[in-house]
């Protein structure tokens, strides 16, 4: 477990060959760890820590982006502008967010975007589910 609380093993938990996703997170230990998870996973991977340049990259790949995971608060442009930004484009695709927020009347407008939503700090567990809910709709 590294400082934040996050499990360090990366042993594959699901299979996600054929899957394109961006990890969105100003945070480098939580970029990181995803981003090595996902890879691991069999995932095709790309990494950001601001959110205007994966909106960017975004905007040329989206035809083949299948899932986004990003955090809520983050400077400038937040996970829930991220994601309004990014249905714009493509209204279907899959969202995990994950949240540091205590107040369940906003985590639960996360939700109404369309997001599975994850607490800080979530346990490995937690990301597989929704990543699980995620892929099976």
């Amino acid at each position: 477990m590294d400082k934040n609380g996050l499990i360090k093993d990366t042993t594959p938990p699901v299979n996600l060959e054929r899957i394109n996703a961006f990890i969105v997170d100003d945070d480098e230990n939580v970029l990181e760890f995803m981003t090595t998870l996902l890879k691991d996973s069999g995932a095709n991977v790309e990494s950001y820590g601001v959110p205007e340049k994966a909106l960017e990259g975004f905007k040329d790949k989206y035809g083949c982006v299948d899932l986004v995971f990003a955090d809520h608060l983050m400077p400038h442009l937040n996970g829930n502008a991220l994601i309004q930004e990014m249905r714009e484009i493509k209204p279907e695709l899959n969202f995990i967010i994950a949240t540091g927020l205590c107040d369940q009347e906003k985590v639960e407008t996360l939700g109404e975007e369309g997001a599975h939503v994850i607490a800080k700090s979530f346990h490995i567990h937690d990301f597989i589910d929704a990543l699980k809910r995620c892929l099976d709709k």
